[in-house]
């Protein structure tokens, strides 16, 4: 993670790497609640296990070019809320499109 200075960042945007690919989520994702403004806002694309065909490939995936398990959107969830992070997200297939807002 770069240093950032004190002037806390108002907005966060992570592409699919970073939540898909990180081994340590909890860890990644608190050091960006530290780096984000009281009132900021973090949006984040990630690829997920939901129940279809393309799951297997997806876990196979992984496996071989990260090293990481495929994750559910629960497993997600429980990431975001044990971090105290309200999130909001929209699934289309396979794909997962999260939002988080601190202190809307």
């Amino acid at each position: 993670m770069p240093i950032i200075d004190e002037s806390r960042l108002s907005e966060i945007l992570l592409g699919i790497e970073f939540v898909t690919c990180s081994n340590d989520l909890k860890s990644a994702t608190l050091g960006l609640k530290t780096a984000l403004a009281e009132k900021g806002s973090m949006s984040f694309t990630t690829l997920i296990k939901n129940n279809r065909r393309a799951d297997k490939n997806l876990a196979w995936m992984l496996k071989k070019t990260s090293g990481v398990d495929a994750r559910d959107i629960g497993q997600l969830q429980a990431v975001f809320d044990e971090l105290g992070l309200p999130v909001k997200y929209e699934i289309k297939g396979n794909m997962a499109f999260i939002n988080c807002v601190l202190n809307s």
